[in-house]
């Protein structure tokens, strides 16, 4: 008899799942900490640099064997259930209990062919002056009959398919757990250099006397090969069918990258990589589309106007991004000051941008020496004209842009991103903060300026980020203290 309870099979390889992780996590910072013993002060003379050469090469390796080998039992596991999952069905089965209904099937189509063949032959027998009636009575008895052993057939032969291939699986089962003789050879090898012997006692191990000497070192090296291949293996499944951008602009020498997967951006967090990703892309040779900001723009707008956000892949309620069909004039803008360029870098516009994958920002190019950095008050609630006045300056060089950082009257610093325009006048600045005030301001939200007179007054617009979370031009009602757009 075999029998297969799928919950119980389900919840033991989330519970090894578990126990895996919490192992494997254990054993890197063991191992991290053994390979770096060579540099231990105090640890010298005879047999102590032997200890040491042997104990910074042979625990991150037997750790790196036991990762292995929990990892190849988890995936063992989750494989032996996807194995019968798809091939017996996700309930519970047992060879004992189908074969019951079976014979059981077998007692009813026996019945009904028995009962047929007696109807038949009352039919038979009939006188031709009682044959017409009752020949349709006996005819309609043996008919359901009939009906009976066909019904009875077809459930019979579904459930011998269910227990053919619930008893293939049963014996391919034990060829899932192969893998683990491989891992399991390593990892032994490992507790035998370490003086472990078969029944788990710790013996002397490789030292002779006078320091650790290991005879054997080739399961180092297979241990080494199967850890290289495991992170190659894990890199290039996180980046399958996903799409490498690199988004290059010369003006302000921003470099970054980003991934796309299906045809919009794909929120993969690097520090599930083995490395960063310009590492990796020379790594593994891996392709990588090259854009200008201009082209990623319009790739992100062309993607908006399909009615889905870039960002997500979420379906949203409005044509295209930014509310192109009333924001065109203010995207525009965005673009020609250089404030997209400058949102891009730090990874938001609005509910879209706010969340793109970012990596390796550098920014370059001439800086304005921030001298309200380091020049805040140490003291909290000073006179309403100290914060009036600490403001970013309106003044700058020619076509840069800069981090600007203020006590704000909340008692909280502030930060914001200034961009100035070609003739060093503050074109737009970005602040990252409500300003402790969540009702007037949203954060971040953004102050542009159209200059005239020669660039001796200005005019000023607000966008602040609505429900949806894109940016819209703003004021605030001062009767009631909150935020009221303008389009």
């Amino acid at each position: 008899m075999v029998k297969m309870v799928i919950g119980e099979v389900q919840t033991q390889t989330e519970q090894i799942k578990a126990f895996g992780k919490t192992y494997s996590q254990a054993l890197e910072s063991v191992s991290s900490a053994t390979q770096g013993i060579l540099l231990v002060v105090g640890m010298s003379g005879q047999g102590m640099d032997s200890i040491k050469n042997y104990i910074s090469s042979t625990y991150p390796a037997l750790c790196k064997a036991v990762i292995l080998h929990s990892e190849a039992t988890v995936q063992a596991n989750e494989q032996y259930l996807e194995g019968y999952t798809s091939q017996c069905g996700s309930e519970d089965l047992d060879s004992e209990e189908l074969q019951d209904q079976i014979n059981e099937a077998d007692r009813l189509i026996q019945g009904f062919q028995s009962s047929k063949d007696s109807f038949a032959q009352a039919k038979r027998g009939l006188s031709e002056d009682s044959s017409k009636l009752m020949g349709m009575i006996f005819q309609a008895a043996i008919n359901n009959m009939d009906a009976g052993i066909t019904r009875n057939q077809a459930k019979k032969a579904k459930i011998e398919e269910k227990l053919r291939k619930f008893l293939a699986f049963c014996e391919k089962s034990p060829s899932y757990f192969d893998g683990l003789k491989g891992s399991e050879e390593l990892m032994t090898k490992g507790m035998q250099a370490l003086g472990v012997d078969g029944s788990g006692n710790v013996g002397a191990g490789s030292w002779n006397g006078k320091g650790f000497s290991l005879k054997d070192t080739a399961w180092i090296k297979d241990v080494n090969k199967n850890w290289n291949d495991r992170v190659e293996r894990r890199d290039k499944q996180l980046l399958e069918g996903c799409k490498i951008i690199r988004v290059f602009d010369d003006r302000f020498g921003t470099d970054r990258y980003m991934i796309e997967k299906n045809g919009y951006r794909y929120a993969l967090n690097e520090d599930d990589l083995s490395a960063d990703l310009k590492k990796l892309i020379k790594k593994y040779g891996l392709d990588v589309l090259e854009l200008s900001p201009t082209e990623m723009t319009k790739r992100v707008n062309d993607f908006q106007k399909s009615g889905r956000d870039y960002f997500s892949g979420d379906k949203v309620g409005m044509p295209g991004f930014g509310a192109l069909a009333h924001g065109q004039d203010f995207m525009g803008k965005m673009q020609e000051s250089g404030l997209w360029d400058a949102m891009w870098a730090l990874g938001l516009t609005g509910a879209a941008v706010r969340n793109a994958q970012i990596y390796d920002k550098k920014i370059s190019g001439p800086k304005m020496n921030n001298k309200n950095t380091n020049d805040f008050a140490t003291e909290l609630f000073l006179p309403d004209e100290y914060y009036k006045n600490n403001y970013s300056p309106m003044d700058g060089i020619p076509n840069s842009r800069m981090e600007f950082n203020r006590l704000g009257s909340s008692g909280s610093i502030e930060r914001s991103i200034v961009i100035y325009d070609s003739q060093g006048k503050q074109s737009m600045r970005i602040d990252f903060s409500d300003h402790g005030n969540s009702l007037h301001h949203t954060n971040p939200h953004i102050h542009e300026y159209n200059w005239f007179d020669r660039g001796r007054a200005a005019n000023e617009t607000k966008y602040f980020l609505d429900e949806n979370g894109l940016f819209r031009p703003g004021t605030i009602n001062k009767d009631t203290n909150t935020i009221q757009f303008l389009d």
